[in-house]
């Protein structure tokens, strides 16, 4: 049995998927499509099929050569392919479908091409399927709980959802069920399976109703606020001994508070981002999570391409004029990162000095405040904002968020705060 050859660029490659024998044709041959021509043999991945697979690449690389090579995919089939299995020497066995973690590990090549093309977004492999294979080669949960599945055998797709149901939390499971009927859809439509067993199983698993970033709103007073950025502009809670102050964040941490973006907007943040006078920000670039390459910069926002951002007190102007270094390079960062880093780490930031490490207090617990996630920096903008009298309408437009979920989430449940200015 063979794995795979004839690599080079112009030949027709071979390769083995599954039981199967698949042909890959050459870009260069058709360059009017944007996709590469691939399919398969027809016959198990054996020896003397494999020969026959190097015979039939060849006759076609001189017929391409010769200008005698079918236009279209279905001539080329029908010209080359055997046209009876019958003339196989060895006895065909029944076709024998790919196991779970084939498919999906066929799926993930499918995906890492996407992703390097600039189709899918490095956040996607990065956050959304590297749980999921984990879960198909076992692993072990928060709780220190084993997670293996029963089977690897798709014929029983249903054991396999019935064990996730019971062992994985219910939205995990929903998604791990939904992905895994992606990657079987796409396994189908390319002729590796003969059927999707996953099909119409997500949508039947219940999920509790939970809150996330966008809708677990707490935000803070304006008193709390205050409280904090002065005990990280004076460094009241931070070690004699620590290797980044406290203060290297304050100007981060105003920002955030002031303008409501989201902490992977600011950390990327440039001064050629805003206009001369510091009346206009504008907000185009997003940290992403890559599976290769870690933590990326990339183009665009979480729900927009780009959001230009009204700099609406002149408190925030001034701020920002104060804190413009004379002659700075245009492409400098305005938040540089502390220890020579790329940007800031939020995430660190969050874990170490918001949140404390352990054994130690974190900043909220120093200032006797209830304990927030981070994101309710943006939450307390928002919500500033509406009590302030601003409109549904600005408010969505400066956070990048749709006036439906402003109502929704802020507008219609107004939190008690009372202020003179945000």
């Amino acid at each position: 049995m063979q794995a795979g050859s004839r690599g080079q660029k112009g030949k027709v490659g071979i390769e083995a998927r599954g039981n199967d024998i698949r042909f890959n044709l050459p870009r260069s041959w058709f360059p009017e499509r944007k996709d590469q021509i691939r399919f398969a043999l027809g016959l198990p991945n054996t020896e003397e099929n494999w020969k026959e697979a190097e015979s039939i690449a060849s006759q076609m690389e001189r017929d391409f050569l010769l200008k005698a090579l079918p236009e279209s995919i279905e001539g080329i089939k029908a010209k080359y392919l055997p046209k009876s299995h019958l003339t196989v020497v060895e006895t065909i066995a029944p076709k024998m479908e790919p196991s779970l973690d084939e498919v999906w590990n066929a799926f993930l090549d499918h995906l890492r091409v996407l992703e390097e093309k600039g189709k899918m977004s490095p956040n996607t492999l990065a956050n959304q399927y590297r749980t999921f294979t984990n879960y198909i080669k076992g692993t072990t949960s928060k709780k220190g709980d084993e997670i293996k599945l029963p089977t690897l055998d798709l014929s029983k797709a249903g054991e396999i959802r019935d064990y996730c149901e019971r062992v994985i939390p219910a939205d995990s499971c929903k998604r791990f069920i939904y992905r895994l009927g992606k990657a079987c859809r796409w396994a189908q439509e390319n002729g590796m399976i003969s059927s999707n067993p996953f099909d119409g199983m997500a949508p039947k698993i219940t999920v509790p109703k939970k809150s996330n970033e966008d809708t677990d709103i707490n935000p803070f007073t304006k008193e709390e606020r205050e409280a904090i950025l002065e005990a990280l502009k004076t460094d009241r809670f931070c070690s004699k001994y620590a290797r980044v102050k406290h203060s290297h964040y304050y100007n981060w941490v105003f920002f955030l508070f002031k303008t409501g973006c989201r902490s992977g907007e600011s950390v990327v943040l440039r001064w050629k981002d805003m206009s001369d006078d510091f009346r206009y920000i504008t907000f185009s670039r997003n940290i992403a999570l890559s599976e290769k390459k870690g933590r990326v910069e990339k183009s665009g926002l979480k729900t927009q391409k780009k959001r230009r951002f009204g700099v609406c007190s002149q408190e925030l102007q001034s701020f920002l004029r104060s804190i413009k270094p004379e002659d700075c390079d245009p492409d400098s960062l305005v938040f540089p990162p502390p220890l020579g880093g790329k940007w800031i780490n939020y995430n660190n930031f969050s874990n170490r000095v918001w949140l404390g490490e352990k054994g130690e207090k974190g900043l909220l617990e120093c200032l006797e405040i209830p304990y927030r996630k981070f994101y309710q920096t943006r939450h307390t903008f928002i919500t500033l904002m509406l009590h302030n009298g601003a409109s549904i309408n600005d408010v969505a437009r400066l956070v990048g968020n749709t006036p439906e979920v402003i109502y929704k989430h802020y507008a219609s449940n107004k939190h008690e705060i009372h202020m003179e200015d945000i």
